[in-house]
């Protein structure tokens, strides 16, 4: 993707907007970055960003930053669906989010983790296990390290574990993991959807679009709301289940007190005693990781350490 001397817009400028700006500006492109926050409430960010050469309006998005603009990167924290931005999109230009552009320049495999709970703990137990395992491995996302500050650092992982928010799929249309994880679904956020649960059930399952034949989805089968979504969607992507509810053949289950991961004809047992992560939520994080870390040939005594 070439950005030299594109026009871009940065729209949100929190910890992923400052990132985004930094590698914009690495790269060449003429950047505009806005906030509707004041000075004050972005301590020194807007200094950092003028002291790059970088034109920075405060208080409001206004058309004028947005008609001239090759490229518009929104932050997480502010919605896609807000005017100027729907007024862009409408004439073409293209709108996407930090991850969406970080994911354009990363060459390693990425495991992509979302969910409405669970996230980070599933994110930072399979990022342990396969740096346990001697993988490099760079662990971001919505985790707290942007993965455009990964792209930035020109570091060259073996792969990439990244936690992904409904907020950050909602500006990904290319973005493409090699293996994704959708943990649960329940009412969330939804005063940025409309107060409509259906909006936020298509905005996590944009996690599933560009997953091929070689790809795998893993997913709670008893989750209610995924199930449904899961029975009037295609998915070429092969899909692995995990569940405390039931025997599944391939993915993960429980049975007297033991999880047992079963991924590739290959059986792994570990009582629930033996978890340092106690709970039934903490059960599903842990079938989420394994059956993730099994896929990717992690040995069984790495994966129960």
């Amino acid at each position: 993707m070439q950005l030299k001397d594109k026009n871009v817009v940065v729209v949100g400028l929190g910890r992923t907007g400052l990132a985004v700006a930094r590698f914009l500006h690495q790269q060449g492109a003429r950047i505009m970055a806005t906030d509707t926050a004041d000075e004050a409430a972005l301590g020194d960010t807007a200094a950092q960003l003028r002291d790059m050469g970088i034109e920075v309006e405060l208080g409001a998005h206004s058309s004028r930053v947005f008609q001239e603009s090759d490229l518009i990167v929104v932050s997480p924290g502010v919605s896609h669906t807000i005017a100027p931005i729907a007024r862009a999109r409408s004439r073409g230009v293209d709108v996407v989010g930090e991850v969406e552009l970080a994911a354009r320049f990363i060459r390693a495999p990425i495991v992509a983790v979302t969910g409405t709970n669970g996230k980070t703990t599933t994110t930072e137990l399979l990022g342990q296990m396969l740096q346990n395992s001697g993988i490099r491995t760079f662990v971001g996302g919505n985790i707290g390290n942007p993965l455009i500050e990964y792209v930035s650092s020109g570091q060259k992982e073996d792969l990439v574990v990244a936690e992904i928010s409904s907020f950050q799929l909602d500006n990904m249309y290319d973005f493409k993991a090699d293996i994704a994880v959708l943990l649960n679904i329940t009412p969330d956020h939804l005063d940025r959807y409309g107060y409509n649960i259906q909006n936020y059930v298509d905005s996590k399952f944009r996690i599933y679009k560009n997953l091929s034949e070689d790809d795998y989805f893993i997913y709670c089968s008893d989750d209610e709301i995924t199930i449904s979504e899961l029975e009037r969607i295609v998915m070429r992507a092969k899909q692995l289940e995990f569940s405390q509810e039931k025997k599944v053949k391939e993915g993960a289950y429980i049975e007297n007190d033991t999880m047992i991961v079963n991924v590739n004809k290959s059986e792994m047992r570990v009582p629930l005693s033996e978890l340092a992560l106690k709970g039934k939520h903490n059960a599903y994080n842990s079938m989420a990781a394994s059956i993730a870390s099994r896929i990717l040939d992690i040995k069984k005594e790495v994966i129960r350490e």
